[in-house]
């Protein structure tokens, strides 16, 4: 099992002892002063009738419950229709689908919110209007119950509100529509390593300050078994080898001799969107401890994530 200079694991199968309640312990931070663990196209583990469309369409392993259980706590939609979402045109999981599991989270675990960072799916840009897949979003989590703010409305008097802030107007969703600038196109290459500096500097050229909002998004272009994709390997290599990316980024991050961004580059972020969460499990689980760390409390040994063997 590998370890980091700050004692970080960099392989980790479980999620953090706090992963169902990690907000609680932050509660009076401000929400621009916190980075959330997100994850990328996560309606995404279902998708496309047969291989090799499945391979094509998905983008995580973990349904939406279990990506919150596992400690994510922004969630990427894109929507396509009525009561649809969908991958790059491919449907996926229905929004009551992914709004009933964000209900049953919330519902076991008050003391978390829950970002939901939606837009229109691409290829539905040219039938679908902005104002229509909002309402389609909106409908969704009206009708599941869940109490949503718009993220411009947590900010009062230049300030964003505070976790708890949110919870006491009973709000248990924020709801950014299209707002969230991403990394996604600016930093995507082939190579982890250029990946990381080119994420590095993109932060750098970003002004934080309120009501900006930016997703670091850790996805390579190509991974595959030769360190790219080779015209026929694309399609049956697409799912291992992104799992693979995964799980290297999130190594590279928590290496702090060695990689050009690590948790403090990224931490200027206000989301981290990973592929296939499961994989990246150890980075999900040091920002748990980042944010702890930076609201000035400790995180108890007896809730920390225990050692994993490395995973193959």
């Amino acid at each position: 099992m590998g370890i980091c200079g700050s004692g970080c694991c960099l392989y980790s199968e479980e999620p953090h002892g706090l992963a169902e309640s990690w907000m609680g312990r932050v509660k009076h931070k401000r929400i621009n002063d916190l980075v959330f663990p997100a994850t990328h196209n996560s309606h995404a583990y279902k998708g496309g009738c047969l291989p090799p469309v499945t391979w094509i369409v998905q983008n995580q392993d973990l349904n939406i419950q279990r990506q919150l259980e596992c400690g994510i706590r922004a969630l990427d939609f894109r929507i396509n229709d009525t009561d649809k979402m969908a991958h790059n045109g491919w449907g996926t999981i229905s929004i009551s689908s992914a709004c009933g599991q964000l209900r049953d989270f919330l519902d076991r675990n008050p003391t978390e919110i829950v970002f939901v960072l939606a837009k229109r799916d691409w290829n539905a840009r040219d039938r679908l209007c902005d104002s229509d897949a909002r309402k389609h979003l909106e409908d969704g989590l009206t009708n599941a119950k869940l109490e949503f703010v718009s993220i411009e409305k947590t900010i009062q008097n230049d300030q964003c509100q505070t976790i708890e802030e949110i919870l006491a107007n009973k709000h248990r969703v924020v709801l950014a529509w299209d707002e969230v600038s991403s990394s996604w196109g600016s930093t995507s290459t082939q190579s982890v390593d250029e990946l990381l500096e080119n994420m590095r500097k993109w932060l750098n050229e970003r002004e934080k300050r309120v009501g900006k909002w930016y997703m670091a998004d850790l996805q390579t272009t190509m991974h595959g078994s030769c360190g790219g994709f080779c015209k026929h390997s694309w399609l049956c290599c697409k799912r291992k080898a992104y799992k693979r990316a995964s799980r290297e980024i999130s190594d590279k991050v928590l290496d702090c001799e060695c990689s050009s961004c690590g948790i403090k580059d990224l931490a200027r972020a206000n989301f981290i969107g990973m592929d296939f969460c499961q994989a990246a499990q150890g980075l999900v689980n040091a920002l748990i401890d980042h944010n702890i760390k930076n609201s000035g409390q400790s995180t108890p040994t007896n809730d920390k994530p225990s050692q994993q063997r490395q995973v193959k």
